[in-house]
Formats: C-alpha cells, sequence, structure tokens
C-alpha cells in the first residue's frame, strides 16, 4: 500500500469519527455535551491503527508521532467519557515519562559507516 493511499485512510477516518460522535450526540446515544470526549477516544483509536498500518505497510518506526499521539487522545478521550477528571493530568504525566524514557533509552547508537534507522 502506498503512503497517499494510508493518508487518505486516515483523513476518511477522521472525517467519519467526526460524523459519528455527532451522530451518535444528536440522536441522545452519548451525551450532547461529552461529543467531544467521544471523539477524542475515536481520533486516539484512529491515530493508533494508523501508527500500526504504517509499521506493517511501509516500515515505519511504530512507536513514532502517530502512535504516541494515538495514545495520548485515546486515554485522554477516555478519561472523560469514563468521568476521570482527576486522573487524565496523571495519564498524561505518566504517558510523558514513557516517551522521555524511549527517548533515553531506545535509541541505539549508530557505528561509523551504517546508516541511521528512521
Amino acid at each position: 500500500m502506498k503512503k497517499s493511499a494510508l493518508s487518505d485512510i486516515l483523513g476518511g477516518l477522521i472525517i467519519l469519527a467526526l460524523g459519528l460522535s455527532f451522530f451518535l450526540a444528536t440522536n441522545d446515544i452519548i451525551p450532547k455535551d461529552k461529543w467531544w470526549s467521544y471523539l477524542l477516544t475515536f481520533l486516539g483509536l484512529i491515530f493508533l491503527f494508523d501508527a500500526v498500518m504504517r509499521n506493517w505497510q511501509l516500515k515505519e518506526h511504530l512507536f513514532g508521532g502517530r502512535f504516541i499521539a494515538g495514545i495520548i487522545l485515546f486515554v485522554l478521550g477516555l478519561a472523560f467519557v469514563l468521568t476521570l477528571k482527576n486522573w487524565w493530568p496523571i495519564i498524561l504525566i505518566l504517558v510523558g515519562i514513557l516517551i522521555i524514557l524511549k527517548g533515553v533509552f531506545g535509541h541505539r547508537e549508530v557505528k561509523s559507516g551504517e546508516a541511521p534507522k528512521s
């Protein structure tokens, strides 16, 4: 699958998530004042899906920006859906610590004459 096809799928899924969250709210399936938290949850799942697909199809690094954005959006959305208002900052702190640890310990040193891995 080409990179442009994955970008088209990502764009379509984002529009689908927006429409789905509005549909659920206008039909009283989810609370109207929480439609945005469901949208965040959907977007998080979409970004995680996109990161996995790019890793699988294009051999891109799985734990890059899309994966991290997906985790953050999913956790934030879920925290508000489940009314964990007091816990979401702690969840963000933990995600930040995980990102820092990945940066510190996750990259291997490139030997001379060897191309760096992306």
